[in-house]
């Protein structure tokens, strides 16, 4: 019986290991084309087997224990185009693994971020994703060129790229990445920035009454965001075009660990050609963030930026009326490095520590012998808590810096706004050479209370001291949102913004007032969300802003600025967006301002520097097919205000005529507007990507008119035109 019992179970394991020695084993990958990111989720089926798996995080399935012979490998997967079935003909045991690419829909194209944080009422707020960022016409792919797109903010004028926040100037405003300010934001004042927008996640834009979290602003804040860095494998991307070529290379250094490099290098050198003027601009900017997940809790992160440039301009005629200004060199360089800290300390509550340093230096020369250097260093701590409960969301902070800072000058007090004669001759000299230091800080609290389902309400205040000027700041603010469906809202806010007094030297000795104090803004802001569909929005905002305590020139003697300045700027804005989806975005946005000041309170009100009435915007980009992306934009602005020559008188010292000026800003100069045009070609390969696009701003080549010059005796008034039609063409590869 025992010997029959041994001998069944030596034919039965035999049979069995002849059977399964018969089979055969499948495993494989699946990625994105071009791409290369592992896809999970990924539906898998054998035929005629009737197998099927799914691929996990990494974008690896197996299938096993299948019995040898010919099948069809079907694939399908949500937002992916479902690829032809791949014949396979498995032999006995493991075969050799196979690696699938899928190619996204186009709907798929455009990535939707869903926010995790559950942020407070901000009615001034406006989102832009890199998407919209890259494929915006006539912005170049440029953070700050695309936001002026968005309505409550507008484009500086000219060959100047600083943003106007509802009637306040560009260094009004405050520009973060990643929490750290960006002191240099623009190459040469106004180009390009100096973000590279491939680091960028998203740019956040608050045109008027924004958190308490940010300080020393009474503009705007643009505070972007960057990308995580890719933690699955290497990546890179080069990309070329005639003005601005960039490189990027990104990935795990590892296990828990990613680096992120990049620098760009423009070509504008090679390219501007006016005959007269030598005009050689020379810029370059790099990117370096690593990250590292040291726990399920904490998350740090290392992040250093900076920009290099070079601009010489020599004009061939000399002006006898301001020599100084046929000669300008401009030397700039910044550099900005900080580690931070992001710990999630439980289920409600997140903290972000950061410490950062900046270094920038600038050298700007006029003329054969003025010149001005400023180097500045300083480090600062910035903190920030966050203790998201049921009914209450706590923001709390502070943030602390020391700096050095050097000046040597052999040059002029700089105009401020308001002031229509800024010819170098005709200003006081300033000649220092001074060392000093300096000090400030901040701290703010607020709470949104979430009273009912359909009600936020946030009330908080930050102060603020800066050392240098003793002043001491104190900002309240509040802001309420109030749901009136699941599709309207109505939103509010009011509150005190100031700003330390640091453009043109105002508080250093030689150039401005030790003992000047802040600038001050008060906010009202008043708006009204309709979510029209699942992408289309409709966003109306009024708005009121009084300025007081404005740094103007004084004139009392041996004063040379005080806070007599007063001012306001209102208005109102409509803005329809259609979000990036259905292989679709673009927006539609309108926006009426006016905005006055006076520098003293004996003179009479006169238009801002800053004042543009009408603004209005046509985004759109539409994802034609897989490989085809068109887009066009139009932009019309109204014209800055400035002050005409009415009549000349002589200057027997130098022999030359001198302008007799009308009423300040008592004339605006001609609107602008243009066309600009973007056509994208992009092929995916298994294992890179390749885009060809052609760009062409101002296409009906309109010469917009930024500013006029004169005869001998101001008899004949000339407009000094803008650049015409601009096409260019590029190629960028990711791998």
């Amino acid at each position: 019986m025992n010997q029959k019992i041994v001998l069944s179970l030596f034919i039965l394991v035999f049979f069995l290991s002849g059977h399964a020695h018969a089979n055969s084993s499948l495993s494989g990958h699946v990625l994105e084309k071009g791409t290369r990111k592992p896809l999970s989720g990924v539906n898998l089926f054998l035929d005629p087997a009737g197998e099927s798996t799914l691929s996990n995080d990494s974008g690896d399935f197996q299938f096993i224990d299948v019995p040898a012979g010919p099948y069809r490998l079907l694939v399908a997967a949500v937002n992916y185009k479902k690829p032809e079935p791949m014949p396979l003909d498995l032999h006995e045991g493991e075969n050799p693994p196979v690696t699938l690419y899928l190619e996204p829909e186009p709907i798929a194209m455009m990535e939707i971020i869903v926010e995790t944080e559950r942020k407070p009422p901000d009615p001034g707020r406006q989102t832009l994703r890199q998407e919209e960022i890259t494929k915006i016409p006539g912005s170049g792919g440029d953070v700050i060129m695309a936001i002026q797109n968005l309505p409550g903010v507008m484009h500086q004028g000219g060959y100047a790229g600083g943003l106007l926040a509802r009637g306040s100037g560009p260094f009004d405003n405050a520009i973060l990445l990643d929490h750290m300010p960006v002191l240099q934001p623009l190459h040469f004042v106004g180009f390009v920035s100096t973000i590279n927008s491939d680091l960028i996640r998203s740019a956040d834009f608050y045109a008027g009454g924004f958190s308490t979290q940010y300080g020393s602003a009474m503009g705007g804040v643009l505070d972007i965001t960057s990308w995580e860095v890719r933690t699955d494998q290497l990546g890179a991307r080069l990309d070329i075009n005639p003005t601005v070529s960039e490189a990027r290379v990104e990935g795990p250094v590892s296990e828990n660990s990613s680096l992120y490099l990049a620098m760009r290098r423009g070509f504008l050198e090679y390219i501007i050609n006016d005959p007269e003027t030598t005009v050689i601009p020379i810029f370059n900017d790099y990117q370096i963030k690593f990250s590292s997940t040291l726990s399920t809790h904490h998350q740090l992160n290392f992040l250093s930026f900076g920009s290099y440039d070079n601009l010489f301009v020599k004009s061939h005629e000399v002006d006898a009326r301001d020599p100084f200004a046929n000669q300008v060199s401009l030397k700039m360089k910044g550099h900005t490095q900080g580690v931070s800290l992001k710990s999630d300390i439980n289920d409600h509550m997140q903290s972000t520590l950061t410490l950062f340093n900046d270094y920038n230096v600038q050298n700007l020369r006029l003329g054969p012998d003025l010149t001005l250097t400023v180097k500045a260093d300083q480090v600062r701590l910035r903190s920030r808590f966050i203790n998201d409960l049921s009914k209450h969301r706590m923001n709390a902070g502070f943030e602390a810096g020391y700096g050095w800072y050097t000046i040597l000058s052999h040059f002029v007090r700089l105009c401020g706004e308001g002031e229509p004669s800024c010819t170098v001759t005709d200003l006081p000299r300033v000649d220092e050479n001074y060392k000093d230091r300096a000090y400030g800080g901040g701290a703010y609290l607020e709470d949104t209370v979430h009273i009912n389902p359909m009600w936020d309400f946030t009330l908080g205040g930050r102060v603020d001291y800066f050392y240098p000027t003793r002043a001491l700041d104190w900002s309240p603010r509040a802001s309420t949102l109030v749901h009136l469906n699941d599709r309207q809202r109505i939103k509010a806010a009011y509150g005190y913004y100031y700003q330390w007094p640091n453009q043109n030297g105002e508080f250093i000795k030689g150039f401005g007032t030790p003992t000047i104090g802040s600038n001050r803004s008060i906010h009202h802001v008043m708006g009204y969300e309709h979510q029209v569909s699942s992408a289309l929005d409709f966003d109306l905002q009024l708005y009121y802003k009084r300025f007081d305590h404005l740094v103007v020139p004084s004139n009392t003697p041996d004063v040379v600025f005080n806070n007599d300045g007063v001012g306001y700027a209102k208005g109102g804005e409509i803005f329809l967006r259609h979000r990036p989806l259905h292989r679709f975005f673009g927006w539609l946005s309108y926006a009426y301002s006016e905005s006055e000041r006076k520098s003293h309170p004996e003179e009479p009100w006169r238009l801002s520097d800053y004042d543009r009435p009408h603004a209005a915007t046509l985004v759109a980009s539409v994802q034609l097919s897989h490989r085809w992306n068109f887009g066009g934009r139009f932009r019309y602005l109204s014209g800055a205000p400035y002050t005409p020559v009415i009549d000349h008188r002589s200057d027997p010292t130098l022999k030359i005529n001198r302008p007799v000026y009308g009423l300040v800003n008592s004339d605006r100069l001609p609107a602008s507007h243009r066309l600009d045009l973007r056509l994208e070609y992009k092929e995916r390969k298994n294992t890179y990507i390749i885009t060809h696009y052609v760009e062409i701003w101002n296409v009906y080549n309109r010469r917009d008119t930024y500013g006029f010059t004169y005869n001998d005796d101001f008899s004949v008034k000339k407009p000094a035109k803008g650049l015409g039609l601009i096409p260019f063409a590029g190629v960028m590869i990711e791998f």
